[in-house]
């Protein structure tokens, strides 16, 4: 979008050189006929000075055709402007969108691993200590760690949610 403005522009900046040009031999042209006049006024074909008003013409509605060009390139600059500008806006909505979706998992990934630690912690409180079965509950208990452990996610998938 932004090479289309500086080509536009480029294109605006061509334009008016050009017509700056033109303007400027229209003016070299007057000065020429003013000076011509005066020194040969007798010296003056009817041809010639056909030849010349035609010439003014020509230039006069290319140096028109040119300023409408630059009117519509401009009006085109500002539409692409516009629109940049409208695109930037939704970009940065989506970035802001983005950006909370990310704060939200990374809440949502602390908050898994504080029930883990937290249902981690219950389970090794809740075991009765008693002397007759003490060998059982040990049993009981790292039965309930390994399931546990099955029940938590790997390393590999700690990876992905820190």
């Amino acid at each position: 979008m932004q090479k289309q403005i500086t080509a536009k522009r480029e294109q605006t900046d061509f334009l008016q050189s050009r017509i700056q040009l033109l303007e400027e031999n229209i003016e070299k042209l007057k000065m020429w006929w003013m000076k011509y006049t005066r020194e040969e006024p007798s010296g003056i074909t009817g041809y010639e000075l056909l030849s010349e008003r035609e010439s003014r013409r020509r230039l006069e509605s290319e140096v028109e055709a040119l300023c409408s060009q630059e009117r519509e390139l401009k009006g085109k600059a500002e539409r692409l402007e516009a629109a940049l500008y409208k695109m930037s806006d939704s970009f940065s909505e989506c970035q802001e969108f983005i950006q909370k979706q990310e704060q939200e998992l990374t809440r949502l990934k602390l908050q898994y691993a504080l029930d883990i630690k937290e249902l981690q912690s219950q389970n090794l409180c809740n075991i009765p200590r008693s002397p007759v079965s003490s060998h059982t509950h040990l049993h009981l208990a790292q039965h309930n760690i390994n399931g546990l452990k099955k029940a938590l996610p790997t390393t590999h998938t700690l990876k992905y949610l820190n």
